[in-house]
């Protein structure tokens, strides 16, 4: 029993704590040849060099599960997990949870306020069709009389602050919208950044401090 308390594979926890579907992004679809613990090792740092978290995570995974005694893989485990710490950090994340205490809730606020402004921008975008279309109604031609005419730069003259007003709507509307997606954006690389930092803290874990997770062997092949 105490050789199996120092290898509690990581392929049997993680979907207890992330999920059966979320965990297979790190646990499936690895395709690579390799020649030993070094060579993955290898493998795991270019991954996280060209900036492919999860990649990198998926090959981390797997060597650990493989090699538990070989260091330098757990040793960049925790250096990607300091290193992307830090950079939730300086990306406001904290700034965002004090914002809005549920990520997933916040995008679907986010998302629920575009579609308003989408919706108001489709009824200032017909109302601005309507002003279009009653000026070319009243439209002289050459052959017109000139009283005509008059009521035709009246009318027009008469529609130009309605017009100018849902153009300004218009246009900040769609300001306001460029914002929201940009937060939105935002959100989404804080929530993935959050998750990969999460997975890393538990992989740490399990291989520090492998009692913890005793019951997981239960769950070996």
């Amino acid at each position: 029993m105490s050789k199996l308390r120092n290898v509690i594979p990581i392929k049997k926890v993680l979907p207890e704590y992330i999920g059966a579907e979320k965990s297979d992004l790190y646990l499936k679809g690895l395709n690579f040849t390799y020649i030993d613990a070094q060579d993955i090792y290898e493998k795991s740092l270019n991954a996280l060099i060209e900036g492919s978290n999860d990649e990198c995570l998926k090959i981390m995974i797997f060597g650990l599960d493989r090699d538990r005694s070989y260091t330098p893989l757990l040793n960049l485990c925790r250096t990607m997990l300091f290193g992307l710490s830090d950079l939730l950090n300086t990306n406001d994340f904290e700034t965002y949870k004090h914002k809005y205490k549920n990520f997933k809730n916040a995008k679907s606020s986010l998302s629920g306020k575009i579609k308003g402004l989408q919706d108001k921008i489709n009824d200032l975008e017909d109302k601005l069709e309507e002003i279009q279309d009653t000026s070319e109604d009243v439209r002289p031609t050459s052959f017109i009389s000139k009283k005509l005419y008059l009521f035709y730069r009246m009318t027009v003259r008469k529609l130009e602050p309605s017009k100018q007003q849902y153009a300004f709507e218009k246009d900040n509307c769609e300001a306001v919208i460029e914002k929201l997606r940009s937060e939105i954006s935002d959100i989404d690389k804080l929530i993935e950044l959050e998750d990969v930092v999460n997975i890393l803290k538990l992989v740490v874990e399990i291989c520090t401090v492998p009692i913890r997770f005793e019951w997981a062997i239960a769950k070996s092949d």
